[in-house]
C-alpha cells in the first residue's frame, strides 16, 4: 500500500491527554510526577535491543522472504529547479543525524538486536526518464524491491528526472525503522538541510540528544516481568474471547499462506453528507474518527454476520515528549472492539465507541505487540495481525511536507501493490469532502467488492445522520440501485413446474441421459471409476426393494455407514426411493456400543 503521512487523529491524542491530565489532577499529581523514568542515552558499547513492535516485523520478515508489504514509499513531484547534488548532501546529513536510517538487524543468543552502522556516503539513485509514466514505473520497481534487513539499512532515496525542471523524488523506508510521524520529521529536516546545503552552508539543526535505540533499550528495561504483565492486564481483559472477523470472500482464503497483494477503491462523500457527518459527531460529543469507526464497524458486522467486531486503529504511540523528534517505529495499531446489541440506537453506538476509543488511547503506551508475540509463539507461525483483519486510519491532511527551494511540490501515487490486512479504510477530511480509500487483499476480493463496500458505508452514514435515535439494526445497507434490482427480481414470476422429490428428479434425469456419468469416484488404488445414471438407478432400486422387504415404514430413519463413494450415493437414493429418512453416519466417528436392554 502506498505510504502516506497518517495518524489516527490529532484531536483524539489531545482528548486523551486532556482526560489523563484531569485524572492525574484529581489524584493531586502532575503529568511529570506520574510518568515513569525518562528515556536516557543507552550504553553504546553494545547493540540496542529491538522494541516489541520491531520484533514482530523482524520475525515476519524472516518467515516471509521477499516481503514488501512493509515497504513505505513516499513520492513527490518537484516542478522547478532541483539541485540533485545538494539534495544528496541533505540526505547524507539526515542519515548522519538519525541512527534508524543506518541500522541493520540480526538475531543473537541474547535475542534480536539492531546494529547502528557508522555514517557512510549515501548515493541517491538517479534515473533519466523521458515521460512521467516511465519515471513512475522505474520508481515503483525500487519501491517494491525487498530490503535485506540483516545486511542493508532500511532507507533508500531516488530521483527521476523527466525534464530539466521536472523531477520525482522517492523516499523509501521499511516500517521497522519509521512510521507516519517519522516521515513528517524526514520532510521537515530534509527541507531545512537542503536549504542550507544548496547554499554550501553547514546545516544548523540541533544535534539529537536521543536516538530510537535509546527508546528501545528503555522499553525493554522498564517493561518486563511482572510490570509488563500488570500493564497488559487491561488489554488481556479487553481481548478475552476476541472474535475473528469472518468476512465473506470472493475467493478461498489460503489457510496456511499470508498473501499481501492489494489494490484500492476510492470515493468522496458529497459536501452535504460530509457536513452532516461532522455536525452529528459534534452534536453527539464524538470525533469524526469515532463517527467513521461506528459506521465502518456497522458494515463489517453486517457483512460478517457478527455482533462483535474488532477494527485495528493506528496511533502515533509517542506518549512522551522526548519521543517526538525521533525517527523510528513508534506507531501501533490498537484493537477497537465494537459490540452491537439488539435495538441499540445510533447514539448509543456512538457513545460506546467513544468510550472504547478513549480507553484504548489511555492504554496506548502499553506494547500490545508483546501480546502478538505471545500469540505467535502459541501458534508457532509469525503473523502480521492476529488480533484483527480490518483497519481504519485517519490521514492527517495538515502534516508537514517536503519543501525544496521555490519548487512546486505535489504528491505522486506510485500505486504499489502491498497491503497487510483484509480491508484497510483510509479517511481524510479534504477540501472536496470526506475522502475514503479502501485497500483490499486481491487474493480475497475484487474491485467490485470494494466499490460495493464503500457504497454501503455511504448508505450507513446517510441513515446515521438522519436520526441518532434510529436503531442500528434498522439501518439498511442497500443502495437505491440494489433495492430496485431486488424489486424487479421479486416481481418476476416463473413457472417452476410441480414439486418433486429428489428421488423423482433423479428418475427423470435418468430417463433423459441414462448412459451419462452420474458419479465419478477415485478408488483406493487411485483409479477413476464412473457410474452411469442407469447403473446407479438399478443399484438404488435394488436397495429400495430390500428396505421395503425389511418392513421400512414411511419417513423412518435409516442410517448409512459408508465412505464417500458411488455406493454411498446409491444407498442415499435407495433410502429416499423407499420412503425412508436418510441418516449419514461418519466412518471417522468413534464407534458407539449401545447398552444392552434389561
Amino acid at each position: 500500500m502506498t505510504g502516506g503521512t497518517t495518524g489516527s487523529g490529532t484531536e483524539l491524542e489531545n482528548e486523551r491527554q486532556r482526560l489523563l491530565d484531569e485524572l492525574l489532577a484529581a489524584e493531586g499529581l502532575s503529568g511529570d510526577e506520574a510518568r515513569s523514568q525518562p528515556v536516557v542515552p543507552r550504553d553504546r558499547s553494545r547493540p540496542a535491543p529491538v522494541t516489541f513492535a520491531q520484533e514482530v516485523l523482524w520475525l515476519l520478515d524472516r518467515a516471509t522472504p521477499g516481503l514488501t508489504a512493509y515497504n513505505s514509499p513516499i513520492a513527490r513531484r518537484i516542478r522547478g529547479p532541483l539541485d540533485v547534488d545538494a539534495f544528496e548532501r541533505a540526505v547524507n546529513a539526515l542519515v548522519a543525524r538519525h541512527e534508524s536510517l543506518r541500522t541493520i538487524f540480526e538475531t543473537r543468543d541474547e535475542g534480536t538486536v539492531q546494529t547502528v552502522l557508522e555514517p557512510t556516503p549515501v548515493t541517491v539513485a538517479r534515473i533519466d526518464a523521458e515521460r512521467e509514466s516511465s519515471a513512475i514505473e522505474a520508481l515503483r520497481v525500487i519501491a517494491e524491491t525487498p530490503f535485506d534487513l540483516a545486511r542493508e539499512p532500511a532507507f533508500r532515496v531516488a530521483v527521476a528526472r523527466i525534464a530539466p525542471n521536472d523531477h520525482i523524488v522517492l523516499l523509501l523506508t521499511h516500517h521497522i525503522v519509521s512510521d507516519a510521524w517519522s516521515y513528517g520529521l524526514i520532510f521537515s529536516e530534509l527541507s531545512s538541510l537542503y536549504a542550507r546545503t544548496e547554499r554550501d552552508a553547514s546545516p544548523r539543526l540541533s544535534t539529537p540528544t536521543l536516538q530510537f535505540g535509546d527508546y528501545a533499550a528503555w522499553q525493554r528495561e522498564t517493561l518486563q516481568g511482572e510490570r509488563l504483565a500488570e500493564r497488559l492486564g487491561y488489554w488481556r481483559e479487553q481481548l478475552a474471547g476476541l472474535p475473528v472477523l469472518d468476512l465473506p470472500t470472493e475467493r478461498p482464503r489460503a489457510a496456511a499462506q499470508q498473501q499481501f497483494g492489494g489494490a484500492r477503491g476510492e470515493t468522496v462523500l458529497s459536501s452535504a453528507l460530509s457536513t452532516a457527518v461532522k455536525e452529528i459527531a459534534q452534536r453527539e460529543g464524538v470525533t469524526l474518527y469515532m463517527m467513521l469507526l461506528s459506521a465502518y464497524a456497522t458494515v463489517l458486522s453486517r457483512y460478517a454476520g457478527q455482533e462483535d467486531v474488532v477494527v485495528g486503529s493506528a496511533v502515533a504511540g509517542r506518549t512522551r515528549q522526548e519521543m517526538e523528534q525521533m525517527i523510528g517505529y513508534f506507531s501501533q495499531a490498537l484493537p477497537m472492539r465494537v459490540r452491537f446489541a439488539p435495538d441499540m440506537s445510533v447514539g448509543t453506538l456512538l457513545r460506546n465507541v467513544s468510550a472504547t476509543v478513549l480507553n484504548a488511547f489511555d492504554h496506548q503506551d502499553v506494547p500490545i505487540e508483546s501480546l502478538i508475540l505471545d500469540l505467535q509463539r502459541e501458534a508457532g507461525t509469525p503473523s502480521h495481525a492476529p488480533l484483527f483483519r480490518a483497519v481504519l486510519t485517519m490521514q492527517d491532511a495538515g502534516a508537514a511536507d517536503l519543501r525544496l527551494g521555490e519548487a512546486q511540490i505535489t504528491p505522486v501515487e506510485l500505486e504499489t501493490s502491498g497491503t497487510k490486512f483484509d480491508l484497510t479504510l483510509l479517511a481524510s477530511d479534504g477540501p472536496r469532502g470526506i475522502e475514503l480509500s479502501l485497500w483490499y487483499r486481491t487474493d480475497l476480493f475484487s474491485a467490485r467488492y470494494a466499490e460495493r463496500f464503500l457504497a454501503h458505508l455511504r448508505r450507513v452514514l446517510e441513515q446515521m445522520v438522519e436520526d441518532s435515535a434510529r436503531a442500528v439494526s434498522r439501518i439498511s445497507l442497500l443502495t437505491a440501485e440494489e433495492s430496485a434490482e431486488i424489486g424487479r427480481a421479486t416481481a418476476t414470476r416463473e413457472e417452476l413446474g410441480e414439486a418433486a422429490t429428489l428421488a423423482e428428479l433423479f428418475a427423470r434425469q435418468t430417463s433423459r441421459v441414462p448412459t451419462r456419468s452420474a458419479v465419478v469416484a477415485t478408488a483406493a488404488d487411485g483409479s477413476i471409476n464412473e457410474t452411469s445414471f442407469e447403473s446407479l438407478r438399478v443399484q438404488a432400486n435394488r436397495i429400495a426393494h430390500r428396505l421395503v422387504a425389511l418392513g421400512l415404514q414411511g419417513n423412518a430413519p435409516v442410517g448409512l455407514l459408508l465412505d464417500r463413494s458411488s455406493d454411498a450415493i446409491a444407498g442415499l437414493l435407495g433410502i429416499l426411493e423407499a420412503g425412508g429418512a436418510y441418516v449419514p453416519l461418519s466412518v471417522e466417528a468413534a464407534p458407539v456400543c449401545p447398552r444392552a436392554s434389561r
